[in-house]
């Protein structure tokens, strides 16, 4: 078998589905790659999703499905490297993913209390999002219901950026960072509109979130973003695997969200991410770049500031 499937068995009846390039959502509803019967209580729509690199590896992501996915009987929180035989839980439902070329990774496993390193660079672009004044409200509103509302933020999050084809996704304390790598030197406008269409949607629903959970001030998030290269890999124990990415590119993202607070402005993205870009937009080619000084560096950073009400003109490629 050359090709990466999941053998999965419903109604007795056993299917073998090829994982394509890209992604494949399994979920609720014929949407999905794999369809999941639609009575059950504990599949979400868009459950999760395996992702297929360049490379050929599978990984498996959990879209922030309340019941959880889980591989080999534990819970995954990551994006999960699967190896050939990997069992996979979503709900009641039990699959088996199966490749040859994964079953050559399962082979070259370390001892389980060993952290592996496997890294490489590539280009990556990150964005991190961060809830302002997260301490505050807090104490505002206590910790049952701040933990609800976490929990919530993440959620939307997690699926706005499975949408998106997300490569590797983390939560930090009241902050998200996420990751899309690309292929060769340059970023093509629609996979940069889409990352932008992210944050665009998460801003979009804030209003209708804070409602939900009665907040007492209007719930507010700052952003970053930068592209350049990162080092890609493993950086957990086989046990529990943790593919992310590192280095100053993603330190740089987490100074730009930070510096929209003294800047006056939503969202900060590295003057870089420019650089890269195939096709600008109108909105980050008239935009004249501004200069901050980040926390830890010694030089300042060129960057470019937007406020949330600017993202649509990003998004259209205006």
């Amino acid at each position: 078998m050359s090709n990466p499937q999941i053998m999965l068995t419903l109604n007795g009846i056993t299917r073998w589905i090829a994982v394509p390039a890209g992604a494949l959502y399994v979920g609720r509803g014929e949407s999905n790659g794999i369809a999941l019967p639609n009575e059950s209580a504990m599949v979400s729509r868009k459950h999760a999703m395996i992702q297929r690199d360049n490379d050929n590896r599978c990984f498996l992501i959990c879209n922030g499905a309340l019941n959880g996915t889980h591989v080999n009987g534990k819970r995954i929180a990551k994006p999960t490297l699967l190896a050939s035989g990997d069992k996979i839980e979503i709900g009641e439902f039990q699959m088996e993913f199966r490749d040859s070329a994964a079953t050559q990774i399962a082979a070259t496993k370390k001892d389980h209390n060993k952290t592996q390193l496997v890294t490489k660079q590539k280009l990556v672009t990150v964005l991190v999002i961060d809830v302002q004044g997260f301490t505050r409200l807090s104490h505002m509103i206590g910790e049952q219901r701040i933990a609800g509302l976490m929990i919530d933020f993440f959620g939307m999050t997690s699926a706005f950026l499975a949408n998106a084809n997300c490569w590797s996704e983390r939560n930090i304390g009241d902050a998200v960072m996420a990751a899309w790598v690309h292929d060769g030197i340059i970023v093509e406008g629609p996979r940069f509109a889409a990352i932008i269409d992210v944050l665009a949607r998460l801003v979009e629903q804030l209003p209708r979130l804070g409602e939900h959970h009665r907040l007492p001030v209007p719930l507010r998030v700052g952003a970053g973003i930068n592209t350049g290269l990162a080092a890609l890999g493993n950086m957990g124990g086989d046990g529990a695997s943790d593919f992310t990415v590192l280095g100053d590119t993603v330190n740089r993202a987490f100074r730009y969200e930070s510096a929209t607070r003294t800047l006056g402005c939503d969202l900060v993205i590295g003057a870089a991410s420019r650089g890269y870009l195939l096709a600008q937009t109108q909105a980050m080619i008239a935009r004249t770049s501004r200069s901050v000084q980040l926390k830890g560096y010694k030089d300042a950073d060129d960057v470019l500031t937007f406020d949330f009400s600017e993202l649509p003109l990003l998004v259209a490629g205006r």
